[in-house]
């Protein structure tokens, strides 16, 4: 408060004033040089001068808007004349449109400018005695550099921007405290706001899907030492773990899952070198990523077929599986001053739904104790993401439901070898590599803000994951011929940023 005192005031260049509801200075006059704020910073207030005010060159007024409050901005009353020089510098912790009165003199005189922030400009006009800014918002103008993603969120602030959407306010009012230039932090909050990390666990479980489609093609036996394989009946269990980095990427924002799963398969041989076969699993996961956090539950089944004709093998199997994510989201807002009023965490229950069918052919060529095997797998995988909600709040999205149809091709050599160690007990080593080709990998959500107008329609995110990544296995097995096999794998999958290690062990009993 500058006081109520009559007399000459002075605010210097470097000097910071606040107002209080009453500032006399009679017949001299108030000159700032420096920053003058009506009342404290981001809160609403009224100040009647009584006396002259003079604003000059360098001076800057600060006037705080809210616009979702009854009484929407600071307003200056002087009573008495008002050079007004300098700049105006807008505070806002909610905006709209329209235009903002914030000074009446009994007679003024206005050189000033009001300063732009990065998405608003502001034009400032003087009507009679009365002066009044009114800011225009460009959420995407040209040369900003967005992402598809930003560019879709940008155009729904937009829409919401020109509908005045109230739900929308604090948003407006949080963007427009980014300063001129600032063009990265913009870039920044329109990945947080998105909401792009919801679609991780969904992408993850959709990258790693192809996976269940194998398990039940799981007991190939490795007989004699010349290398011939033959298939039996047989029932296992397997273990694993499984560790994934994603870096983030325009369109991904990065994220680490640690992750467990149990599978239990039995596999049944016929006449004719037939075989059927069947897996169940169920895993879990923790996916991380900036300011997100979600658990996921997966389960899983298949069922297969195969034909042995010589050294040439045919398979199919399908497969079904079903996700289950706890997500929790804390938007990471940082550096402007309405950050703290949507610092809020979020909450939602998502999931993922997934068909897969895949079709394997196989050549098996036996060199003495060694053997190479290449073999093709082809996959059609149909996904479906229901709709969900998050946790109500300013930030809280809405994602509408997707599904997609997918190809994914992978051609591996798988090259091994058997040793016979004492009687009936053998061992086998083998080293398999590959890449698996998975176009248009993504997931793609229609979002909204949970209490915005309907007519602002909703903006599209898209999280890819990998389309392509190379695969090495290495694995150890022991087994007693017709009897029990144990077995531990080591694998990796790698590429575009992504990278995926795993360790199995298995045990399987012949019968």
């Amino acid at each position: 408060m500058l006081g109520s005192t009559p007399g000459e005031l002075t605010n210097t260049s470097t000097g910071t004033y606040y107002g209080g509801n009453t500032i006399i200075v009679s017949n001299n006059s108030f000159h700032n040089y420096g920053l003058f704020s009506i009342g404290q910073l981001k809160t609403i207030s009224q100040s009647n001068l009584t006396g002259r005010f003079y604003q000059h060159e360098g001076g800057r007024l600060a006037i705080s808007i809210d616009s979702l409050k009854a009484i929407k901005n600071d307003y200056l009353q002087v009573n008495g004349n008002a050079i007004v020089g300098g700049s105006i510098r807008p505070l806002a912790r909610s905006l709209l449109p329209g235009a903002i009165p914030f000074l009446t003199a009994t007679n003024l005189v206005s050189t000033a400018s009001v300063l732009d922030a990065h998405l608003f400009d502001w034009n400032l006009t003087a009507a009679g005695n009365r002066l009044i800014m009114t800011p225009t918002a460009n959420f995407s103008p040209t040369g900003y550099d967005l992402t598809p993603n930003q560019r879709s969120l940008a155009n729904y602030l937009s829409r919401g921007w020109m509908s005045s959407d109230r739900a929308l306010g604090q948003i407006f009012g949080y963007l427009h405290e980014i300063p001129l230039g600032d063009h990265l932090n913009y870039q920044n909050i329109l990945n947080q706001l998105s909401g792009q990390v919801l679609n991780s666990q969904a992408v993850q479980m959709k990258t790693n899907f192809a996976n269940s489609l194998a398990y039940s093609m799981s007991c190939p036996l490795l007989h004699g030492q010349n290398g011939d394989m033959k298939q039996t009946d047989c029932s296992w269990g397997f273990v694993s773990g499984n560790l994934t980095d994603q870096s983030s990427n325009a369109s991904n924002a990065g994220y680490q899952s640690i992750a467990g799963a149990v599978r239990f398969g039995a596999q049944k041989a016929f006449d004719h070198d037939w075989t059927t076969g069947f897996a169940v699993g169920y895993g879990t996961n923790k996916l991380t990523s900036a300011g997100f956090s979600s658990t996921g539950n997966v389960v899983d089944v298949a069922v297969s077929a195969s034909k042995a004709i010589s050294q040439w093998s045919f398979g199919t199997s399908l497969a079904y599986a079903q996700g289950w994510f706890n997500n929790s989201r804390t938007p990471q807002l940082f550096g402007l001053g309405a950050a703290d009023s949507l610092a809020t965490t979020y909450g939602s229950k998502s999931g993922l739904y997934g068909l897969g069918w895949r079709v394997r052919s196989a050549y098996e060529v036996p060199l003495s104790a060694y053997y190479i095997k290449p073999y093709v797998d082809l996959d059609l995988i149909y996904t479906k993401q229901p709709g969900y909600s998050e946790t109500s709040g300013i930030l809280g999205l809405k994602a509408g439901a997707s599904d997609q149809i997918n190809f994914v091709a992978t051609p591996m050599v798988e090259i091994g070898s058997n040793w016979l160690i004492a009687g009936n007990i053998s061992l086998r080593g083998y080293l398999s590599a590959g890449a698996s080709f998975l176009p248009n990998n993504k997931i793609a959500t229609q979002m909204t803000f949970m209490n915005a107008m309907g007519s602002n329609g909703s903006f599209n995110i898209v999280t890819n994951g990998p389309n392509a990544f190379g695969i090495a296995k290495a694995g150890l097995q022991a087994f007693e011929t017709d009897k029990f096999e144990i077995r531990a794998e080591y694998g990796v999958q790698a590429g575009q940023g992504y990278l995926s290690q795993s360790l199995g062990a298995n045990l399987i009993y012949r019968f």
